[in-house]
């Protein structure tokens, strides 16, 4: 037997070629329309290919005893089938047969109403009997083993045209692409300032679900609504503001990890007109533990004529308390400690309990790890803190982490930062869209930083 594949424009002309190279004893196998070449079918040239093969009269030849040697398939172009196939493969057709159920005029309808032939009986392995022929209708109700991959592959085609055709919308609109170009430009900004990738996407991405096009291209508006955006992201509070209307001595506790200048930032709290303005102000320390902790507030304390408690135990903090209840504020100075020291932590939240505090002011230094800062907000969190300070700001580069820092700690009011080491100036109150401007535009921090060097120097 031989067996040949053609493929012609339609049925007729391939039922032609059949004729004219195997003759009219010649028997149609298989057949099947293609689409070749374009995209997923969209576009393309539709063919038919016939598979048929020469009457079987002479017995076939006894295999060798040597193995046929495996000859490399031909490359062939890539071809998709786009429909199912036209008769089952186990029906054989001759061709007059099959050029009597397709000799039709309409193409539509060339390949449909295929009458099957029976063949000579033969049980292939499993044991189904395959010798009887199949009706179309048949069939369809039947589907071949593969049927379900064809149908999968089918899914995922049509899937994929309707993305390409989702895709083709976007780039069709041509000022998308410039609003992108706005977009990536304040995210790549945020990012070399020290944003996370995290954060980052979160601000960034949404813009360009909310804006229409001639927003997102409007760079100058696209800031400052970026701007807007970051700002509402900070909450500050002014200590002068919380203090205003409340009577009796009010104690302000000033907690944080070791090395980040809680005591520094006291005396400049303590001396600095803006914080407390006129209000009469005591100091207590509970720092024993750190050398010459005490002697370095009680030099601030002396310059600025400010009187000094030095409390050794927690217990000894409401009779300390008591002494300076004609006083307006009392800022008590607290020990540092490890965010991985839970002994010492809990030490120092026994001083916490016992003072009672009016605020509890977390002190981070932004000079530290945003993977460190996570950890010290959470473990310092059994503390209760209600307000944020940011120190050494005059240590960094950049400031676009401090929009991180804010969100790991869980969006508490932001009251002041520092900007060096000089009593009482460099502290500033903190701002939200003062915040946001240094978080957006990195040249805009450091040029602040620089300003803060020069007074600093003065």
């Amino acid at each position: 037997m031989l067996i040949k594949k053609y493929v012609a424009a339609t049925m007729n002309e391939a039922l032609a070629q059949v004729k004219a190279d195997l003759g009219e004893d010649a028997v149609i196998l298989q057949s099947r329309k293609l689409d070749k070449g374009g995209l997923l079918g969209l576009s393309g040239k539709h063919q038919v290919e016939v598979t048929a093969a020469t009457p079987d009269r002479h017995p076939m030849p006894k295999p060798s005893s040597k193995p046929p040697s495996a000859k490399p398939e031909p490359k062939r172009r890539r071809e998709r089938i786009q429909h199912e196939t036209l008769a089952p493969p186990p029906a054989l057709l001759g061709i007059r047969e099959y050029a009597q159920q397709t000799g039709k005029s309409n193409d539509a309808d060339e390949m449909s109403n295929v009458r099957t032939i029976p063949i000579s009986p033969r049980k292939p392995e499993g044991g189904r009997d395959r010798s009887q022929g199949i009706s179309i209708s048949q069939w369809g109700a039947e589907p071949a083993r593969d049927g379900e991959t064809v149908h999968d592959l089918r899914s995922e085609i049509e899937t994929l045209k309707g993305s390409i055709r989702d895709l083709a919308e976007k780039l069709a609109r041509q000022d998308i692409g410039k609003a992108d170009d706005g977009l990536d430009m304040f995210r790549e900004a945020l990012r070399k300032n020290g944003c996370s990738l995290e954060t980052t996407a979160s601000i960034v991405d949404p813009l360009s679900q909310q804006l229409d096009p001639k927003q997102l291209e409007d760079l100058e508006g696209l800031e400052t609504r970026l701007h807007e955006l970051i700002a509402s992201k900070f909450s500050t509070s002014r200590l002068d503001d919380v203090l205003t209307g409340m009577t009796g001595p009010q104690l302000i506790a000033v907690v944080g990890p070791t090395g980040v200048g809680k005591t520094t930032t006291l005396a400049k709290m303590a001396t600095n007109f803006d914080v407390l303005g006129r209000r009469k102000v005591a100091l207590i320390s509970t720092d024993t533990y750190r050398v010459a902790a005490v002697e370095q507030l009680r030099t601030f304390a002396g310059i600025a004529g400010l009187p000094l408690e030095v409390v050794y135990r927690a217990e000894e903090l409401p009779a300390a308390i008591e002494r300076y209840r004609d006083y307006d504020v009392l800022l008590l100075d607290t020990a540092g400690r490890s965010q991985n020291d839970e002994e010492a932590l809990a030490e120092l939240t026994e001083f916490i309990e016992h003072a009672r505090p009016a605020r509890t002011i977390l002190t981070l230094s932004a000079n530290t790890r945003l993977e460190d800062q996570r950890e010290v907000i959470s473990n310092y969190r059994k503390l209760h803190f209600t307000d944020v300070i940011i120190t050494k700001l005059d240590e960094v580069s950049s400031a676009g982490h401090m929009i991180d820092m804010c969100l790991i700690a869980d969006n508490k009011p932001w009251m002041y930062l520092t900007t060096g080491q000089s009593v009482p100036d460099d502290i500033l109150q903190a701002d939200p869209f003062l915040l946001a401007a240094m978080v957006v535009r990195r040249e805009y921090f450091l040029h602040l930083r620089e300003q803060a060097f020069q007074m600093s120097a003065q």
